[in-house]
């Protein structure tokens, strides 16, 4: 059975595609630092991919500026600001409504010698 937001959690789905949305939401312009900085275990390859997805479903746009060093910004396009109200409500419901928890940290295993 396919749901009318089936093609929703095909964008959203994907780990972190919400979190990097969020941090759009929350600023006019993004640059890649930016998302690296405030989505914690998220990695450069991840990034760019996500980014990509955005991008091509039409929610983020790509604003490239002529400076040197060149720099870039992502920034949501009118379908990303028409769905901001929905995310903020999601991330309000959360908020609400479901443990917060918290993102796991690496711990470094030492494998012990034995004798």
């Amino acid at each position: 059975m396919n749901s009318k937001l089936s093609p929703l959690f095909r964008i959203l789905g994907d780990r972190y595609a919400f979190a990097i949305l969020e941090q759009a939401c929350d600023s006019s312009g993004n640059r890649f630092c930016d998302f690296e900085d405030t989505i914690p275990g998220i990695s450069t390859r991840t990034l760019t991919k996500r980014l990509n997805q955005l991008v091509e479903s039409g929610l983020l746009t790509r604003c490239r500026y002529a400076e040197k060093p060149p720099r870039v910004e992502y920034c949501l396009t009118k379908k990303g600001r028409e769905f901001q109200s929905l995310i903020k409500g999601m991330a309000r419901w959360s908020a609400q409504h479901l443990p917060a928890t918290s993102t796991p940290q690496r711990t470094s295993r030492k494998i012990a010698k034995h004798s």
